[in-house]
């Protein structure tokens, strides 16, 4: 066929079938992009229009618009941009960890508390992408920073899950926030080790399908009625008139001081109630309000603590002493989860003595 065909066999020329199937791969890449592109912004405006100017939306539009830039310079077959709009959309790809940072502590956080190491390291991966623009050097640095960042991720969503009460948000943390930090690791990997004349056609289009996937997965649980990835502007549920048993020995735990317990999680609280875990977080959840346990033991602790820093009688004891027998480790913690309840710090309340909370 070879002696037929020179044509075919000459250094640059490409058979027909493979010049078709590219055009193919080439056409369906650019329409999954779009359509990932159309889903995500869509997604970032309404959820703007909804709930403007929450924080929580900002950090996911935040996010969405950097996907979105990813998406366009990442795509092969765009190779008319150039100037100014290259670089703006280059420079939104690249801060696209800091965005994923911001977007899951305020999404999967009620009252987001350690996010500045991560945040910090975000920044400096973003700076090493910045840097390899202009040396290449950079991009094992840069591959680097995003592992350890993206698989940071996936121990922050494990790691925060037994705090949170929300059954849905739980569910959709664990498979959401996983798959896109494995989506990252693997684009980056990709980047780092496979030269971009050799990357395979069919993972382009693959690679932005995932993004539209993911994307859509989203809008559907950020964008239903009653959304159960964010805070109400009330309590999820009012406290129950005719309260379960189970409440009721909860509150019975709690008037005896179980909530001084040092590091006491919901698993131990279960185990001392003897009833099953699930069980216990429902009760939590729905009958009290409550969507994350640190917030209900914290309420139980920041009252006693309140009630020692207006006491006349414990004028002398300092407030760090006060934090150890609030049930707190060291000052910071109690510190933010005080002024979180009471819009005060424990020193200006006691100042006040307790007044304006």
């Amino acid at each position: 066929m070879s002696r037929a065909h020179p044509d075919c066999t000459t250094a640059g020329a490409t058979p027909y079938s493979s010049q078709l199937m590219g055009g193919l791969l080439e056409q369906f890449d650019t329409l999954i992009r779009g359509a990932a592109i159309g889903v995500t912004l869509f997604v970032c405006v309404r959820l703007l229009i909804a709930r403007w100017p929450d924080r929580k939306a900002l950090a996911v539009s935040s996010l969405g618009v950097t996907i979105a830039c990813y998406l366009l310079v990442s795509s092969p077959f765009l190779t008319d941009l150039n100037g100014p709009v290259l670089f703006v959309l280059v420079a939104g790809a690249i801060l696209t960890p800091i965005a994923l940072v911001w977007a899951v502590f305020e999404i999967f956080h009620d009252r987001p508390t350690g996010h500045w190491p991560w945040l910090g390291l975000a920044a400096l991966t973003a700076a090493a992408g910045f840097a390899s623009v202009y040396e290449p050097r950079f991009d094992v640095v840069r591959a680097v920073l995003v592992g350890v960042l993206y698989l940071g991720v996936i121990v922050i969503a494990v790691v925060s899950d037994p705090d949170d009460l929300v059954p849905e948000r739980r569910r959709f943390r664990r498979a959401f926030v996983v798959a896109m930090a494995l989506l990252g690791v693997a684009i980056t990997a990709t980047e780092l080790l496979v030269d971009p004349k050799d990357v395979p056609p069919v993972l382009l289009p693959l690679q932005a399908a995932c993004i539209l996937i993911l994307s859509a997965a989203f809008g559907v649980w950020t964008l239903q009625p009653t959304n159960p990835l964010w805070p109400a502007p009330q309590p999820v549920a009012a406290p129950s008139p005719a309260r379960t048993g189970l409440v009721d020995r909860l509150a019975l735990a709690m008037d005896d001081g179980a909530w001084r317990t040092e590091g006491l999680t919901i698993g131990a609280l279960a185990a001392q109630l003897d009833v099953p875990e699930h069980r216990l977080r429902t009760a939590i959840n729905r009958e009290l309000g409550f969507r994350n346990f640190s917030a209900f033991i914290n309420s139980h602790r920041i009252r006693a603590a309140c009630a020692a820093l207006s006491d006349p009688a414990r004028e002398g004891a300092t407030v760090l002493e006060i934090a150890y027998e609030s049930g707190f480790s060291s000052l910071g913690p109690f510190n933010r989860a005080f002024r979180a309840e009471t819009g005060q710090s424990p020193t200006e309340y006691r100042q006040s003595g307790g007044a304006g909370v």
